[in-house]
């Protein structure tokens, strides 16, 4: 019954991602990345830009609460500015669209969400994912 929620968009919620997170994140990314004149110069640690995706990790998300698992298929994004660790940022994100396909084990429900991310009022940038559920069975 997830197909209810197409269209709904979560309250806003301020996420900041700290120096240490993002560090690491990049670091797994891109083994051999060093961040020590950086940070010891006090600089701004930009976030790696398929970071924004972890933003979706700590929005409460109705639509999935019910999900015993899902397949992270594909993402997108489009930045209009860089996003920098330890700043708030205040996120939206919204079901867009909800379909099913047949799979060799059984119905997949693909699941795509929009994530929004802004600055205050500004929007910084957005991050488009599609999400598969295995075996959900008829999208209803």
């Amino acid at each position: 019954m997830i197909d209810k929620w197409i269209g709904h968009t979560t309250p806003q919620q301020s996420i900041t991602i700290g120096i240490e997170e993002a560090v690491h994140f990049a670091k797994a990314i891109q083994p051999g990345l060093s961040f020590s004149k950086s940070l010891k110069e006090g600089k701004t640690i930009f976030l790696p830009p398929t970071m924004a995706i972890t933003f979706m990790n700590k929005i409460q998300v109705p639509w999935l609460r019910e999900s015993d698992g899902l397949i992270h298929a594909k993402q997108s994004f489009d930045y209009r500015k860089r996003l920098a660790a330890n700043h708030p940022y205040l996120c939206t994100l919204t079901l867009e669209e909800v379909f099913a396909k047949p799979g060799k084990r059984g119905l997949m429900t693909f699941v795509i969400q929009s994530l929004a991310i802004y600055d205050e009022e500004d929007l910084q940038a957005t991050a488009r994912t599609t999400l598969v559920l295995p075996e959900r069975g008829e999208v209803k």
